[in-house]
C-alpha cells in the first residue's frame, strides 16, 4: 500500500514537471480573467482587508474589546485574515473549480487535479498582492524582522498543502453532489469565528482543546507567533495541521482517482 501511494505521488510530480506551461497558462489566463472586468483590479485584493479591519477596529473600540493583549487589533485581525483567505478560498472557490473548468476538461486531456494546483496559485498570488498592506502596517508599528521569520515558508506551505488536499475533496465530490458547494460556503462561514481571527485563543484552559480540533488555528496563532513575535513557532500547536496534512490529502487522493474517472459523462 505504502508502495503503491509512493508510485502515484511520483506520477503526480512528474506530470507537474510535464505540464508546468499549460499549468502556467491557467494560472496566468484564470488571474487575468479575474479581475479583468473589475476597475480597481487586483487592489480589491489589499482593499477589502483593510476596510474589514477598519471597521472591526472601530467596533472594537467602542465595546472595549482587544484581539491580544499588547498587539494592536489592525495587527493581529490582519495576520490571521491573510492566512485565512487561502483556506476559505479553498473551501468555497476551489470546491466549484471542476464544475467551471469543464469545458476545458471536455476539450483537452490533461491530470485534472492541475485546475486545482492552478485554483490555488490564483489564490497564493492574491496573499502576495495583500501582504503590501500587511507590510505596511508592520513598518508603521516598528515590528522588525528577526530569524525566525525564516519559519514563515514552512508554516505557509502546511496550509497550502491542507487547502489543497480539502480542494480536492470537495471539488471532486461537487461534480457528482452540487450541494458541495453551499455546504462549502456554509462550513466557511461557521468555521471563521472557530480560528481565532478576530477573538483569541490561548494554548491552555479550555480553548486548549480547539488547536487539536482545528488545524487553522494553530497555523494562524503561529504565523502570528513568527510575524508579531519573532518567536518559532511551537510544534505541538501544529499536531492537528500535521495530522490534517495526512488524512485530508490521502483521503482526497483516494475519492479522486475513483471518482475523476467519470468526469466527462458528468460534467
Amino acid at each position: 500500500m505504502r508502495k503503491g501511494f509512493l508510485l502515484r505521488l511520483r506520477k503526480w510530480v512528474s506530470n507537474l514537471k510535464r505540464y508546468r506551461y499549460f499549468l502556467y497558462q491557467i494560472i496566468k489566463t484564470k488571474f487575468v480573467v479575474r479581475y479583468a472586468q473589475s476597475l480597481l483590479g487586483v487592489v480589491w485584493v489589499v482593499l477589502e482587508p483593510m476596510l474589514l479591519v477598519i471597521t472591526l477596529s472601530v467596533i472594537f473600540s467602542v465595546i472595549g474589546r482587544r484581539g491580544l493583549p499588547g498587539v494592536p487589533f489592525p495587527l493581529f485581525f490582519y495576520s490571521g485574515v491573510l492566512i485565512w483567505r487561502i483556506f476559505a478560498d479553498s473551501l468555497t472557490q476551489g470546491t466549484r473549480t471542476f464544475i467551471e473548468d469543464r469545458s476545458l476538461i471536455r476539450k483537452i486531456d490533461y491530470p485534472r487535479w492541475l485546475s486545482l494546483l492552478s485554483r490555488l496559485s490564483v489564490t497564493f498570488l492574491d496573499f502576495v498582492f495583500a501582504n503590501v498592506a500587511f507590510i505596511c502596517l508592520l513598518v508603521y508599528y516598528k515590528v522588525h524582522p528577526t530569524v525566525n521569520w525564516l519559519y514563515i515558508p514552512a508554516v505557509l506551505g502546511l496550509q497550502l498543502f491542507i487547502s489543497f488536499s480539502i480542494m480536492l475533496i470537495f471539488a471532486t465530490v461537487n461534480v457528482y453532489v452540487r450541494d458541495i458547494g453551499r455546504i462549502s460556503s456554509v462550513l466557511s462561514t461557521i468555521w471563521f469565528f472557530f480560528s481565532g481571527i478576530i477573538f483569541y485563543f490561548p494554548y491552555e484552559g479550555k480553548t486548549k482543546l480547539i488547536f487539536y480540533i482545528n488545524p487553522i488555528v494553530g497555523i494562524i496563532n503561529s504565523y502570528r507567533r513568527i510575524i508579531l513575535f519573532g518567536e518559532a513557532p511551537m510544534l505541538e500547536q501544529l499536531y492537528s495541521a500535521f495530522a490534517a496534512c495526512v488524512l485530508f490529502f490521502a483521503a482526497g487522493v483516494v475519492i479522486y482517482r475513483k471518482y475523476s474517472r467519470n468526469f466527462l459523462d458528468v460534467l
